[in-house]
């Protein structure tokens, strides 16, 4: 579902890794999803 967004979406857990990622944030974000997931988020702000 979320790949259909024209915009880049990131979720994250109540820890703030990620546990997702769309095509549209690795255009965005330049970083591949492979690379981030099950990673702490350090695009948010705490």
């Amino acid at each position: 579902m979320f790949e259909s967004f024209d915009e880049a979406f990131i979720a994250v857990d109540w820890n703030l890794i990620n546990i997702y990622w769309n095509r549209a944030a690795e255009r965005v974000t330049t970083v591949k999803a492979q690379e981030d997931l099950g990673k702490k988020n350090k695009l948010c702000l705490t």
